[in-house]
């Protein structure tokens, strides 16, 4: 089942077939550093895409966003929450501010701040996706449903961000929590 949190709440969608691509899944079916270090190379690459085809400047990595991304990923997990504010009620800004990452970027007068989108994915059949095998897969259907939602697509598309870190973690039962950070 996929919930992508937004102000709309969960939603779903529908994906056409893609051609399989090689998978890093374990036998154990717990996911290995090595696939969410790709997985998240090509969410950037499929971010810089969308961005170029909508004419806007692509984002740089920036690995003090990916170090928050991947905190509030693996806290999702420990602490059983799916949401853009953890327990202790902090925000992007306030995770970046207490990491010691810049939380906000100057534009103009304006002070904008990190911005974020999460989601949760796992592996299997998926009603009206059909089966998602690969990392590719994974990639794939998890910037879909990003694009397809208005909240998640105008972050993904802002001109006022530059910077992008991604933190990808997977629990016991092999589901992945995605993050996003921009800046």
């Amino acid at each position: 089942m996929i919930c992508i949190l937004g102000i709309a709440g969960c939603v779903t969608f529908d994906y056409g077939q893609r051609n399989a691509a090689p998978s890093h899944y374990g036998k154990t079916g717990i996911c290995s550093a090595s696939e969410l270090k790709y997985l998240a190379d090509q969410i950037l690459i499929k971010v810089n895409s969308e961005r170029r085809k909508a004419g806007v400047s692509q984002l740089a990595w920036d690995s003090g966003l990916a170090s928050i991304a991947l905190s509030h990923s693996s806290d999702m997990i420990r602490r059983k929450f799916f949401a853009h504010v953890n327990p202790d009620g902090e925000d992007p800004v306030a995770r970046a501010e207490r990491m010691g990452v810049s939380a906000y970027t100057k534009k103009g007068r304006m002070m904008i701040g990190v911005g974020e989108n999460v989601g949760l994915l796992s592996r299997g059949q998926l009603r009206g996706y059909g089966e998602i095998r690969t990392s590719d897969d994974l990639a794939h259907v998890m910037m879909d449903i990003w694009m397809k939602s208005k909240g998640h697509r105008e972050n993904i598309l802002s001109s006022d961000y530059g910077l992008l870190g991604i933190g990808i973690a997977c629990d016991s039962e092999g589901t992945y929590y995605f993050t996003q950070n921009f800046r």
